[in-house]
């Protein structure tokens, strides 16, 4: 686990290295994206080279959790083969019938590596073996589908990204309870690489991922239940079932677009707004509650992977998964339906909002003094229970990093790293020490109700300051931690009831932090109706 952990940073700190490097030394009018047609939402001309340094960091990772071996020599070629066709493809432009032939040829690959195995497929309850020559058409034509189906739904700043993120928590989960080391180191590199990644591409995006990084997501998408069957060291029998429930929203969204478009007589291939985020955008009118809701949407795949994982396939599973699956795929119905809830949320959001404006709630004098004091007790009680100063060193560094960004450097992306960086710190180091820590007096009397008085003020700085917190002024990483904390408790649930206090400690440790950083108290004014008005629109 401590080898994991240590993947999770550095691959996130390589994304952040590297993209800044990219944005110094590479030349932007190579890779510049247009806004010349009617699908693409942003304004400007925005540079699309992002996904070079998330996919060279995302492969150097993979590779070395690999341990170079040869058994993966087909991975190591299709993912440098794909990396090719996107740079290409970003720079001077390839014909889709190019494409089509490079990804033919990487599935090919792919196909002869496992083929001669034969193993028997299993999708829940349903056991079939396969001869080699129609197990490598669908081999073939599974990897097509999946990493196309990537470069398709990036159309918002962020929206691939993060539910390749949120994928890539899936495959944590799948790793462990599978047992499988490999898969959960998979799912760590993943994951952080991307959320390094979308701290350059949160609306507005200093760049684009392009195909360079969608074509590699996709085709790490596409192999990921092939690495692990590798990886697994089961020989006989390909379960695919938590895969493809996992990628239910990216294979149903695609198939759901390209169905429409056949039966309207339209190309397939040609890009237009049916997509569900442009549903949403253009019902919802907000950037950022698109991107919360497909989120949520795309956690819900993932709790539901864990439960299956968790236990037995059956056969009611089966039929409502295809119930489900079948009706968004092939019906208009259930979208718009999502759609709607989705627009009724928002405007029921925005009346409670400015109810709760206008209820001002008398602030304790001395909050300020809260967040110093509760970190100062946990470092203390941490001291008391490990008996190492070096965790004590490690935290109080990053601490003076989040307050010398806080109060000298005034860059709000720099306070945000730094807010980031610390509640992993504070979580990890919290981990790290699990079985050192007393979880008697102090986690089970006094801290719930520090933890609960914490609560309660995050609730009145919310309701007394509600125009400044809409989520107009959130990230796409904040909206990410929000949407995928359901996943993590859910996971640290099943692990043990200390890892789950850790992260909710954690969580409100950084929701906290992020909301004070926003804006300063000091600098509330008081905000008139019309202004209210135009903020919440935000939400």
């Amino acid at each position: 686990m401590n080898d994991i952990i240590i993947q999770l940073f550095l691959s996130f700190l390589c994304v952040i290295i590297l993209s800044k490097l990219a944005l110094s030394f590479l030349p932007t009018a190579f890779f510049s994206d247009l806004p010349d047609n009617d699908r693409k939402i942003h304004k400007k001309i925005t540079p699309r080279f992002g996904g070079i340094p998330l996919s060279i960091t995302i492969f150097l990772f993979t590779l070395y959790a690999l341990n170079f071996e040869p058994i993966y020599n087909w991975f190591y070629c299709g993912s440098f083969m794909i990396f090719l066709i996107g740079i290409l493809d970003d720079t001077i432009g390839v014909n889709w019938r190019i494409k089509i032939t490079g990804q033919l040829i990487i599935g090919f690959v792919t196909a002869l590596s496992i083929s001669h195995q034969n193993p028997s497929i299993q999708f829940f309850l349903l056991d079939f073996s396969l001869p080699p020559i129609l197990l490598a058409g669908l081999i073939i034509f599974w990897i097509i589908g999946v990493t196309n189906a990537v470069n398709l739904i990036d159309g918002m700043d962020g929206l691939a990204g993060g539910l390749i993120l949120l994928i890539g928590v899936g495959f944590l989960g799948i790793g462990y309870f599978n047992d499988n080391s490999f898969f959960m180191s998979f799912g760590a590199i993943l994951s952080a690489s991307i959320y390094g990644f979308l701290y350059f591409n949160s609306k507005p995006a200093k760049f684009f991922m392009g195909d360079t990084g969608s074509l590699f997501l996709g085709y790490l998408l596409s192999v990921s239940p092939i690495l692990f069957y590798f990886s697994n060291g089961n020989n006989f029998n390909l379960d695919i079932t938590p895969f493809i429930i996992l990628l239910s929203f990216i294979i149903i969204e695609t198939q759901r677009v390209f169905f429409h478009r056949i039966i309207q007589l339209k190309n397939p291939m040609q890009p237009d707004q049916t997509h569900f985020h442009h549903l949403l955008l253009h019902s919802c009118h907000s950037y950022n509650l698109t991107l919360v809701i497909i989120f949520y949407l795309q956690s819900l795949c993932v709790l539901f992977t864990f439960l299956v994982l968790k236990i037995s396939y059956s056969t009611p599973l089966m039929i409502g998964y295809f119930i489900v699956y079948l009706s968004f795929s092939c019906l208009k119905q259930p979208t718009f339906i999502v759609v709607g809830i989705s627009k009724l949320l928002r405007q029921t959001g925005r009346s409670y909002l400015k109810k709760f404006y206008s209820k001002q709630i008398t602030r304790f004098k001395y909050n300020k003094f809260l967040l110093p004091i509760y970190l100062c007790v946990s470092s203390i009680t941490l001291y008391s229970d490990v008996h190492h100063s070096s965790t004590i060193f490690i935290l109080c560094t990053f601490l003076a990093l989040l307050i010398f960004s806080r109060y000298f450097l005034k860059d709000q992306n720099v306070q945000h790293l730094s807010i980031m960086l610390f509640s992993l710190t504070y979580f990890f180091i919290h981990y790290h020490a699990l079985d050192a820590i007393s979880f008697t007096t102090f986690y089970f009397v006094f801290k719930p109700l520090l933890f609960t008085y914490i609560v309660i003020y995050l609730i009145n700085y919310f309701t007394t300051n509600t125009a400044m917190y809409s989520l107009r002024h959130w990230k796409n990483t904040d909206l990410l931690i929000l949407a995928s904390s359901n996943l993590v408790i859910t996971l640290s649930l099943f692990i043990s009831i200390p890892l789950f206090l850790i992260y909710i400690d954690a969580f409100i440790l950084y929701c906290m932090l992020r909301m004070t950083a926003i804006h300063s108290p000091r600098k509330v004014k008081v905000i008139t109706e019309s202004k209210l008005e135009k903020s919440v629109i935000g939400i």
